[in-house]
């Protein structure tokens, strides 16, 4: 009798648990969430190179473009962020019209350790360069991102905002905390 009631004790937990477990995972599988996606900005303001740490709005940070690699995992802030006529909800970009005035070029933070920043952001001297990026289209009209860290195909960007000595319009890519 004791080995009885010890077998169906067992059973019946073995059943709760398959219960909670299945109850679970049917709970979870096809939710949503109702989290708001991190948000993103492009400064509308021009920034040179030694200002780029403090750009940002509160809640932001000078982002690194591995924060804001994947644009369709995020919210464009259009509040806060640069946009153009034909931005709609989402980032401008470098296109074929764009010139350097009206290009949306940003600082960013590209993580190699070669590649240029402004002294670590705190020179805004036109003998110093950084790395920045803007949104373009690619090969196959797919978004992607275009750094410009003075390559040997390009030509880095001066700290005072400008390139080749023609002033940009380059602003600082912010990245929700």
């Amino acid at each position: 009798m004791h080995r009885l009631l010890y077998t169906a004790t067992a059973v019946l937990v073995l059943v709760a648990a398959v219960s909670v477990i299945t109850h679970s995972a049917n709970g979870v599988i096809g939710t949503t969430t109702t989290a708001p996606a991190r948000g993103y900005y492009l400064t509308k303001n021009t920034i040179t190179g030694g200002n780029v740490l403090t750009a940002c709005a509160t809640g932001y940070h000078f982002a690194s473009v591995w924060e804001i690699l994947v644009t369709s995992d995020l919210h464009y802030s259009k509040t806060l962020g640069r946009t153009n006529t034909n931005s709609g909800v989402g980032p401008p970009t470098v296109s074929g019209n764009s010139t350097f005035s009206n290009a949306a070029y940003g600082w960013i933070r590209t993580g190699g350790p070669a590649d240029p920043n402004c002294l670590n952001w705190t020179s805004s001297n036109s003998v110093d360069s950084g790395s920045a990026g803007d949104l373009s289209f690619g090969a196959v009209h797919e978004p992607q991102w275009i750094i410009d860290n003075g390559t040997s195909t390009q030509t880095a960007i001066s700290c005072d905002g400008t390139l080749s000595g023609t002033p940009l319009t380059i602003g600082v890519w912010c990245v929700q905390n």
